[in-house]
């Protein structure tokens, strides 16, 4: 279903992090934003979520060409994994092995695969929890799914309309796991996507086009 016809474009950084903030209910001050990545030498390609709360402020970053970033608002890093990373999106209070956890996903665009971190706000760490099977397509768009029996899927999206949905969190086993749930058929130039947890719906823009739901 069509639900938008006037987007010319759509800026899922800028979409990220505005969604990713009012769930998480931290900080989103442009200034401090601004600070934290300049002050971070040498990113490229970034995509940046806002963390913390509001005695601090914390980024989650990906970074072509230093992988997957926790930043402070000073710009300093206080844990990296090592990699090309891009795609980023974020579920907090993912129940692992009885602990609650901020869940993160992001693509190693080296080798394709995406792959899951627990971030841990508090002690300013993230932890490699997986990383799973790449498809067999390249990715371009990610998002993270919960449904109500505490389940997580990932799904990967391809601009040329491939796309895929894979458990990654079971809820009842409560870990990480890799199964393919299915194969999708979606619109041409669909590379960004959200999933509203509350009513089950996955949005998908196609670029040029609008957002479908």
């Amino acid at each position: 279903m069509m639900i938008k016809t006037t987007i010319k474009q759509l800026s899922m950084t800028v979409s990220l992090v505005a969604m990713m903030a009012a769930m998480s209910g931290c900080s989103n001050d442009p200034e401090l934003k601004a600070s934290a990545i300049q002050n971070a030498q040498g990113l490229s390609g970034e995509t940046v979520i806002p963390l913390g709360s509001e005695d601090q402020s914390l980024w989650l970053v990906t970074s072509e060409n230093k992988g997957l970033l926790l930043l402070n608002e000073d710009g300093k890093v206080l844990s990296q994994i090592n990699g090309s990373n891009e795609l980023l999106d974020i579920r907090q209070d993912v129940t692992i092995k009885g602990q609650s956890v901020l869940l993160a996903a992001s693509v190693n665009k080296e080798t394709n695969r995406p792959m899951l971190v627990a971030v841990n706000t508090e002690e300013g760490t993230l932890k490699p929890l997986a990383s799973l099977p790449s498809p067999t397509f390249d990715i371009d768009g990610i998002c993270l799914y919960r449904d109500t029996q505490q389940h997580v899927y990932l799904f990967m999206l391809n601009g040329r309309g491939a796309g895929q949905q894979w458990l990654v969190v079971d809820g009842e086993a409560q870990q990480p796991f890799a199964r393919e749930v299915r194969d999708l058929n979606l619109p041409p130039l669909s590379s960004y996507c959200s999933v509203d947890d509350t009513t089950n719906a996955l949005y998908v823009a196609e670029e040029g086009v609008g957002v479908w739901k």
